[in-house]
């Protein structure tokens, strides 16, 4: 009698289970050399233990499981969690050379999204992008964009006046008016201004594409070829709409900036300062379409780079303020001190205001704006500390992590600018500077970094020296328990904006913001 032979699905599983077990134990062997993990489990490696929501919170969990420096594995590819400011410094700064590239991003690639510096690959490109870039936002250079940040401050205040209810919606346009005057010379007045909608569906996409996991392509790039039409493909017909709409703003942008500068109609601008330098990056024999593309994407990414983030961070002050009135005390003293009544805060008062500057200091660390720094990439092999960190993997920071690390800030959920003043008063940035990580690291740090801070500084002091802001009341004009929530989907953490209480400090705020306004 012949024995039954298995049918072909039989042998496929039991090919499967070898294939698998042999996967897994190559991948324990290799495991013995890289850094502690959670176990991976075949085929699917870690990713299951990679978190969805809470980034920091979750990430600082594992850390306390495995260490300062966590190995994953998802789907095949690599991924390091680096939990402290030394490790962090010690790879990305001090190794910089081998570890400013980034992963490859296929939703990147597919809405455009790659032709912003801050998430090219390195070489060639990404060097001259980020020269050009930092020529114009260094520490000695950013002064110059410091009246526009003047007047865009006192809009916000003027808008507050006029729509207190709507301040959430008023903070987003002063942020974004502001930008789009220094990028493009493009002075946007009204919050249903066209180029609003443009650039505030950019920075949508931005925020959709950069939550982790949500799209399978890039886990199976091959993926990306598959039809519109065949399920599980629609994030092509997404990408597709999104690269459109990059493509068509970046040359619109573009445009009205260059006839403006024609004209003679614009404003100094972003663009109009890089057309002149244009011989200076070899750029002056370039076709008028080569030229466009260099500038217009240098351009948005000036938008592209601040807004958000900036935005979160005001939106975190407003917090701040709510559930902290004795921060907040404290600040508009130091405010009628130095400023004193009949005027209101510029620049030139920053020196005088430790206060403010220590509270500043504080809220870049109780509320990290980008809980998980972006990824950068080991270009090569490397050995740290005994272990093998393989070249393509992605290293990411956990900032949340060290801004809660409780030997650096002890009763690290506390909001105390006072753990940034000396005995004197006086700002003191000895314990660890929360802008030491906030902005990044090595090479990839945010050129933006110190434009950022000073928007940050003139908006905060001119909001507190003009207003009071309280926490929202209830039907029954109660005032609501507000909790700081710093879960986020995406990389950037945004606070729920809440329907705060604005009131004036006095009369004489409202005719100072006026003249302040008319004046501008």
């Amino acid at each position: 009698m012949v024995p039954d032979v298995p049918s072909p699905w039989v042998w496929t599983v039991v090919a499967s289970v070898f294939v698998a077990l042999y996967w897994h134990s190559q991948a324990q062997r290799h495991r013995r050399r890289l850094p502690p993990g959670p176990t991976p489990l075949p085929i699917l490696g870690n990713v299951l233990d990679i978190p969805r929501h809470h980034l920091g919170l979750e990430f600082w969990r594992i850390s306390q499981k495995y260490g300062d420096l966590v190995y994953l594995n998802a789907l095949g590819k690599s991924m390091l969690v680096v939990g402290s400011h030394r490790i962090a410094r010690e790879l990305l700064e001090k190794r910089s050379v081998n570890y400013s590239d980034r992963p490859g991003s296929v939703m990147a690639e597919l809405t455009q999204f790659d032709r912003f510096f801050i998430t090219q690959r390195y070489g060639e490109r990404w060097r001259l992008h980020r020269r050009v870039f930092h020529k114009s936002f260094n520490v000695g250079s950013v002064e110059q964009y410091r009246p526009i940040q003047l007047n865009s401050a006192r809009r916000f205040l003027a808008a507050v006046f006029d729509f207190p209810r709507d301040i959430a919606t008023r903070l987003k346009f002063a942020i974004a008016s502001s930008l789009i005057l220094i990028a493009y010379g493009i002075d946007m007045k009204e919050r249903n201004d066209e180029y609003f909608e443009m650039v505030g569906r950019i920075a949508e996409t931005g925020e959709t594409i950069s939550v982790p996991g949500r799209f399978p392509v890039e886990a199976f790039p091959s993926l990306r070829y598959l039809p519109s039409w065949f399920p599980g493909g629609g994030f092509k017909v997404m990408a597709r709409d999104a690269g459109a709409h990059m493509e068509k703003t970046i040359s619109k942008l573009y445009s009205i900036a260059v006839e403006g500068i024609r004209s003679g109609s614009g404003c100094e601008s972003f663009v109009s300062g890089l057309l002149d330098d244009a011989k200076k990056y070899d750029l002056e024999g370039a076709g008028e379409r080569d030229l466009e593309t260099f500038v217009g994407d240098l351009a948005l990414t000036v938008y592209a780079a601040g807004a958000d983030t900036s935005n979160a961070a005001m939106q975190a002050f407003f917090l701040a303020m709510a559930m902290h009135p004795d921060a907040q005390r404290k600040a508009q003293e130091e405010l009628d001190r130095v400023v004193g009544t009949d005027r209101l805060p510029d620049f030139s008062d920053m020196a005088s205001l430790p206060y403010i500057r220590a509270l500043l200091k504080e809220l870049l660390r109780w509320h990290v704006i980008t809980p998980i720094s972006l990824p950068h990439a080991v270009m090569t092999d490397d050995m740290y500390d005994g272990y093998l960190i393989p070249a393509g993997s992605a290293v990411t920071v956990n900032v949340w992590g060290i801004a809660r690390d409780p030997e650096l800030y002890p009763d690290p959920d506390a909001f105390r600018p006072e753990r940034f003043l000396d005995a004197n008063s006086q700002l003191d940035l000895t314990r660890s500077d929360p802008s030491d990580y906030a902005f990044g690291f090595g090479r990839r740090i945010c050129p933006g970094q110190h434009f950022a801070e000073a928007s940050l500084f003139i908006y905060a002091a001119s909001i507190l020296h003009v207003f009071s802001i309280l926490p929202p009341v209830d039907d029954k004009g109660v005032p609501i328990q507000l909790v700081h929530d710093t879960a986020t989907m995406g990389v950037i953490a945004h606070p729920h904006f809440h329907d705060y209480v604005v009131k004036p400090r006095c009369a004489r705020s409202v005719q100072l913001v006026q003249e302040a306004c008319r004046d501008t």
